[in-house]
């Protein structure tokens, strides 16, 4: 199997991810990291790898925010890393808004020797290489700024400098810039504010939008949103990650929060496709991941892999946050997995905590089907049920039909 949503352990948070295929042939997960409530990224890197999205190593720790010995920062915020010439390097941003540069031999760092960018004031680097070798750096919130990096990957070439590349009144930017070309178009993503109710920043910056052009400096076209995270959870902000291809597929990676909070995100992906202009069809949030879809019998079902909720319940740790609950439950919630195939499982256990009515559903287009009703006290309910009719690849849609202080622990077929 491939790695279903979310693609790492639930116990780690990494919003902001950028995937890049480096040369071993793995793909790397570079991000922030979420650790404490209520605050955003924290002052640690932690890499993590996988070889054709089949697997998760975790390489540990890759940098620390004390290594910046002149900052007086309390965290550091979305990274990027690109490998030129036999080394690799890693951008950071700081709440201070500086930007620094550290190598390392390994993708995995750890990466050492940072040094301060001159020139630059902001968050969210970007790097980009050309095929002509040529490296571009990208920052900003609310409008990017993007220049020609110079050889050393340290220092910026200031009189290349083009300001607003794109900007939230014209583009829907709001922060989190990632580069990549693909048949001579380059694609820029970003957070993307164009849904939502309005904030002073303009909408909620729940989607991965784009634009494109001819040149690395623009000028770019929007073209619309890839992914759009706001059924994650209640208090669902922002969004950032990128694009990537490996093995042929090109996926996004995005983040999701948890917890009834906009904090504690996670890395998911989804498999993207292109049409014969080269623009980027919009995907919805899934639980199959790279996978085109879940076997019913192969997975539980808890509340990490539900990639959508209604009616304001949300994902929670439980049982040393190795699994988690679905909590937040009223009357006329739901809880959605994506994309789920059956094949006449007999049986639904479910294990809860509380008294309620569930109602399990498969959606399949624009056709439901009721495939059991279930009354939980609490503890293990199982339900036989004659789900023989109940074949293919669709929603499961799981419905509450209860009050207060129920909770939701998984659901197993067989």
């Amino acid at each position: 199997m491939k790695l279903k949503n979310p693609i790492l352990p639930v116990s780690e948070h990494v919003p902001d991810t950028e995937a890049h295929v480096m040369p071993d042939g793995r793909v790397y997960f570079y991000g922030s990291y979420d650790r404490d409530e209520g605050i955003w990224c924290s002052d640690i890197y932690k890499v993590f790898s996988s070889h054709n999205m089949e697997d998760v190593r975790d390489h540990g720790i890759s940098f620390r925010l004390s290594q910046l010995k002149s900052n007086t920062a309390a965290f550091i915020y979305a990274p990027d890393c690109v490998f030129r010439k036999g080394k690799y390097y890693l951008y950071t941003c700081c709440r201070d808004d500086t930007e620094w540069v550290a190598e390392s031999d390994s993708p995995a760092g750890p990466f050492e020797k940072p040094e301060k960018i001159e020139g630059i004031k902001g968050i969210d680097p970007a790097v980009f290489i050309d095929d002509d070798g040529q490296a571009y750096y990208f920052w900003g919130q609310f409008s990017l700024n993007g220049c020609k990096l110079h050889e050393d990957m340290r220092t910026i070439d200031e009189k290349s400098i083009v300001k607003n590349i794109v900007t939230q009144e014209e583009h829907f930017f709001h922060e989190g810039s990632s580069m990549r070309k693909r048949n001579g178009i380059y694609y820029l993503t970003f957070a993307d504010v164009s849904r939502g109710p309005k904030t002073p920043y303009g909408g909620v910056p729940t989607c991965i939008g784009y634009a494109t052009s001819k040149s690395p400096l623009g000028p770019f076209t929007y073209r619309g949103v890839i992914v759009d995270n706001a059924q994650s959870d209640p208090k669902a902000w922002n969004n950032h990650g990128s694009i990537e291809q490996i093995d042929g597929q090109w996926y996004v990676f995005y983040h999701r929060p948890s917890r009834n909070s906009p904090h504690f995100r996670r890395c998911a992906c989804e498999k993207i496709d292109f049409d014969k202009n080269g623009l980027i069809r919009e995907v919805p949030m899934t639980s199959s991941g790279a996978n085109d879809f879940l076997n019913a019998s192969e997975v539980v079902f808890d509340g990490a892999l539900a990639c959508g909720f209604k009616g304001g319940c949300y994902s929670m740790p439980y049982k040393s946050g190795q699994e988690e609950s679905i909590c937040g439950i009223e009357k006329n919630c739901e809880a959605v997995y994506r994309w789920i195939r059956f094949d006449g499982e007999k049986t639904a256990e479910i294990h809860a905590s509380g008294e309620g009515n569930i109602r399990l559903v498969f959606r399949k287009g624009k056709h439901e089907t009721v495939m059991c009703e279930v009354r939980s006290e609490g503890g293990v309910s199982r339900k036989k049920a004659d789900l023989q009719e109940v074949r293919g690849i669709g929603e499961l849609i799981v419905e509450f039909r209860t009050q207060k202080g129920f909770r939701f622990d998984r659901l197993i077929f067989a």
